[in-house]
């Protein structure tokens, strides 16, 4: 039976060819990618925000209208707006007479969270789902994760 045996040369020439080998693959470089645009896209492609609609789903499977709901019964549209930058995390508001309200979770002492908006004179908003038949959900904040606050359409 023929083995293969290893000489102290050659084992040495093998080890210092596994380091070379080894520091060659260690470079300290970023991967470079080149893309190319048309400039026509690249035009289309540059905006400043992108605005979302905010529904609720019902458990039959429909789709619910949330809204800001005014003392005087007036109805508000609520979006949500993603900078084009930041696509993990939207900002909430209530488009209320031309301005774009702030939409929170305050602290409440009761089972759920009330979900509000708050005017720039610190009226606060009530924010509802709306049912194709007309009924009016509130909206609340139902349980919490850490900074996570889980949001639901609920019955009264």
């Amino acid at each position: 039976m023929n083995t293969f045996k290893i000489t102290s040369k050659a084992r040495r020439i093998a080890t210092i060819l596994g380091f070379f080998i080894l520091l060659l693959g260690c470079k300290n470089e970023k991967a470079q990618i080149n893309i190319t645009q048309d400039s026509s896209e690249a035009e289309a492609n540059n905006l400043a925000e992108v605005i979302w609609h905010i529904k609720a789903i019902h458990p039959d499977g429909k789709l619910l209208d949330v809204k800001a709901i005014g003392k005087d019964g007036t109805i508000y549209d609520v979006k949500a707006i993603q900078d084009t930058n930041q696509s993990s995390i939207l900002d909430i508001k209530a488009f209320v007479k031309g301005k774009r309200l702030p939409v929170k979770v305050l602290v409440s002492e009761d089972k759920y969270m009330p979900v509000k908006a708050i005017d720039v004179d610190g009226t606060i908003i009530d924010i509802k789902a709306l049912t194709s038949d007309g009924q009016i959900l509130d909206v609340k904040g139902v349980s919490q994760t850490g900074n996570i606050i889980n949001i639901k359409a609920i019955n009264k």
